[in-house]
């Protein structure tokens, strides 16, 4: 593949000295019948050169033409639904320019003169994903003996969000029912953590979700209560279990990886119109590695942190020599002790993914995987309002009998039909089992020098969910209005197996600080022998119609409406039915925006979400209490500036209004649990501020911040208060500096502040704010003719001792490390 696309380059090279024409070289799993393919389009008036490189990079093309002639000429742009032979002719024609196609598949560019052309020809090449690389070279153009020499500029495929583009991703994948569209001219918050910026934290999923701008983490995913999950605020509302998966909605997925993701999208607020029900606080989109045309073999060793260390092997391709087939496969592999004395990090991960390119227009994507984590000692849930110095972050302060082992297997595939100029259809399925089984520690304070200790044991239960989803697109004009109207619907459903008496909460007494690592474990109740039985199920349905309508160049407006039904039922051993709720609604969705200029765009939004219904857990003194569905809203303002082609600046003005939960931690003492709590509602409002991109060529920041006004509204108590485990403020940046004078040497680091928040309704108990930095390195070299990537990075770099909300707290001082090769 290497030698064909080096073999293209000097083509185009040769081809610009000895004809002089501007070239264009489309890109293709079967060439001829990619161009017949049609594709949404939406490229706003700019140069014509600007124009030609937003058209190859919406339609995966290999470029090249005169950079200096065509800037100087302007585009009315493209948008609507085109073929590529099609959206050329519309992009070049006013310009006195034709797209001929040539018999070997690909274009020719022609200047119209005097009824006569010249033409050139290309080589088709079939590559992923594309950035912009300019590479410079020259041609001689003779013309009656007049000799021009004129830079050429080639756009060739790299991967969105690269770190040498700032980690910006100017496109998503997708949001609801909304298809792949621009970042910028999605009228929503949303913030893409790119393939790149994942590795090169290389400490794994909870660094990720702390680095970035908007999300506030509760819990680390090695915790008792998180399920081997992060838990995560987004604008003040817990977004834990608010999970998409390759854009199908789940209510929960247990021990989320990173390593078989190639970017993590988090939305931020309301989209109940976009995935239907449960997600108020925001919503975390994890989109799988998707199979390469080009040859990819990457191997990573190295450890997140003190003795947990790991190996992972990426690997993808053609799978045949037109690339009709083609794969990618990870494996993983970790077991170590982590920066938690005792505390063992155990996790592998095999996964694959077939793409198979049936026709001209009808894509199959495949994809199965099989993941499992274990992790001995668990840090305890603490339960305390004492100063954070009284505490050693390093013991976590557990036995190392307490553990959580889960894992997952899945399988799923998704379709695109493009059935004519102006219809596609989507179709998507994951197919879900998980097994869990663990004994967490929950650690009370007795404030007499004690501290209560309490096991939840939860023996071997399994969960099978089934999600899928299925939309057309439909692009059609009436009276000069352009519409993309989406039509269809998604569905989840979960079953849940549990053991009768399996569900254990024991109170093993009371222990000092220092005992509490090494409490005796207790003789289990439950037995794995006994009866397995259908515990429970639910299910949501989504169905959606909007419509993408595009006035003119500045304004146009997304609207819509969605029936959101959820349901959700508990059973006993002998299969009757002992409680559960129900509700449905219908909530609309109305943006309009505006784009005063080509680079900024502005936007209000509207929208409304049905919440779950809350079945209150084992782990609360009300437990099987049900707390109703309830529907919330969101009001929000926004803009998104690119204040350059590598550097996006967005913000917004939100309000958002919810029902209130909080736990009522006054029961500890008598029931030896918190009661959790259902009372009038909580407003949440405030503004968020998010960066990301190349400052200068060597500087790259991602940052941001939020700030919220939150009180309770209508309650029988605590009216006005704060709702708990909230920070009110939040600010972080992350920075990269390259070496000028070593090439390929970056350093990195980043300063992260989360403001003071309350453990109480009362707003009485007060968590501190606090503030921790990390520091790191990179290094890019060769090793023989290998790329080889060296990555260091230290986080809590002052080993702050802090709580992160009231029953946890942050971890210790860590050093992560990677070694990344190329082969």
């Amino acid at each position: 593949m290497e030698q064909r696309i080096i073999k293209t380059r000097l083509q185009l090279a040769i081809q610009a000295i000895l004809l002089g024409a501007p070239l264009i070289s489309a890109m293709s799993i079967s060439p001829a019948a990619y161009a017949n393919s049609s594709q949404q389009y939406n490229i706003t008036a700019n140069s014509l050169a600007n124009v030609l490189q937003q058209f190859a990079i919406q339609s995966k093309l290999t470029l090249a033409y005169e950079p200096q002639s065509l800037t100087e000429q302007q585009s009315a742009g493209l948008n609507g639904s085109y073929t590529i032979e099609q959206g050329l002719q519309n992009i070049l024609t006013p310009h006195g320019l034709q797209a001929v196609r040539l018999n070997n598949g690909g274009f020719s560019i022609q200047k119209i003169k005097n009824n006569q052309t010249h033409s050139n020809t290309t080589e088709i090449v079939q590559l992923n994903p594309i950035t912009v690389t300019a590479t410079p070279s020259s041609r001689v153009q003779q013309n009656n003996g007049n000799v021009q020499q004129l830079p050429l500029i080639t756009v060739t495929a790299e991967q969105d969000g690269k770190a040498d583009d700032g980690y910006l991703s100017k496109n998503i994948t997708g949001v609801g029912s909304w298809g792949e569209r621009s970042l910028q001219d999605t009228p929503y918050q949303i913030s893409v953590i790119s393939q790149d910026l994942i590795e090169n934290t290389a400490s794994g999923i909870d660094q990720i979700f702390k680095m970035n701008p908007i999300v506030q983490v509760t819990r680390s995913s090695t915790s008792s209560f998180s399920f081997n999950t992060p838990e995560i605020n987004i604008r003040g509302l817990g977004a834990s279990g608010n999970h998409i998966l390759d854009g199908i909605p789940f209510s929960w997925v247990q021990g989320v990886m990173s390593e078989d993701v190639e970017r993590i999208e988090i939305l931020n607020g309301l989209s109940g119109f976009l995935y239907g029900v449960g997600y108020v606080g925001g919503a975390v989109n994890y989109v799988s590695k998707k199979p390469t045309q080009q040859r990819l073999a990457n191997l990573s060793l190295g450890s997140t942190g003190n003795q947990a260390f790991y190996g992972h092997l990426d690997l993808g391709g053609k799978l045949d020599q037109n690339g009709d087939l083609s794969y990618r496969l990870n494996v993983f592999k970790q077991d170590g002790e982590t920066s938690i004395k005792d505390q063992n990090l155990d996790k592998e991960l095999i996964s694959g993914a077939l793409d198979w390119q049936v026709n001209n227009d009808f894509l199959v994507s495949l994809n199965a995987s099989h993941k499992k984590i274990k992790v001995d000692k668990l840090a305890s849930y603490f339960s305390s309002n004492a100063s954070i110095d009284k505490l050693n972050l390093k013991q976590g302060y557990a036995p190392n009998w307490t553990f959580s082992d889960s894992t997952q297997d899945r399988l799923g595939f998704n379709t695109t039909w493009q059935i004519n100029n102006y219809a596609k259809l989507r179709t998507g399925y994951i197919y879900l089992e998980n097994e869990n089984d663990m004994s967490m520690p929950f650690v009370y304070d007795n404030y007499d020098g004690t501290y209560s200790f309490n096991y939840y044991r939860s023996w071997p239960s399994k969960e099978k969910d089934h999600g899928a989803y299925i939309y057309t697109d439909l692009n059609f004009n009436t009276f000069g209005v352009e519409h993309n109207l989406t039509i269809g619907g998604s569905k989840t459903r979960f079953k849940q197996y549990g053991i009768d008496g399996g569900w254990e909460w024991i109170n093993l007494g009371s222990f000092t600080l220092d005992q509490l690592n090494s409490v005796s474990e207790p003789v289990y109740l439950g037995n794995t022998n006994n009866q397995t039985y259908y515990s429970g199920s639910g299910q949501k349905t989504n169905i959606t119609i909007g419509d993408d309508i595009k006035f003119n160049e500045k304004w146009s407006t997304l609207i819509g409406l969605n029936y959101a039904k959820v349901d959700k039922d508990n059973y006993s051993i002998e299969g009757k039915r002992t409680d559960g709720y129900g509700g449905e609604k219908v909530t609309p969705n109305i943006s309009l925006l505006f784009k005063p200029f080509e680079d900024l765009t502005t936007y209000v939004t509207y929208m409304e979400s049905l919440e779950d219904g809350v079945d209150v857990g084992e782990t609360y003194a009300n437990s099987e209490t049900i707390f109703d569905p309830y529907v919330s809203k969101q009001y929000e303002i926004g803009a998104k500036y690119a204040i350059s082609p590598n550097f996006l600046l967005s913000s917004a003005l939100f309000r958002i209004e919810k029902a209130n939960q909080y736990e009522d931690t006054s029961t500890i003492i008598t029931e030896g649990k918190p009661t959790l709590t259902q009372d009038g509602k909580v407003i949440y409002q405030g503004v968020e501020l998010t960066l990301t991109g190349k400052v200068t060529n060597n500087l790259t920041l991602v940052g941001g911040g939020t700030f919220l006004d939150l009180k309770t509204d209508k309650a029988n108590e605590n009216e006005g208060k704060k709702p708990t485990d909230t920070a009110s403020k939040m600010a972080k940046l992350y920075a990269e500096y390259a070496i000028p004078a070593i090439e390929g040497l970056t350093l990195t680091g980043g300063a992260y502040y989360t403001g003071k928040a309350y453990r109480d309704g009362a707003n009485t108990d007060i968590i501190p704010a606090y503030s921790v930095f990390d520091a790191g390195v990179r290094y890019a070299t060769k090793i023989a003719q290998y790329p080889t990537t060296f990555i260091l990075n230290a986080t809590n770099i002052t080993d702050k001792k802090y709580w992160r909300s009231s029953t946890s707290f942050g971890e210790p001082r860590n050093i992560a490390f990677a070694v990344k090769t190329q082969f």
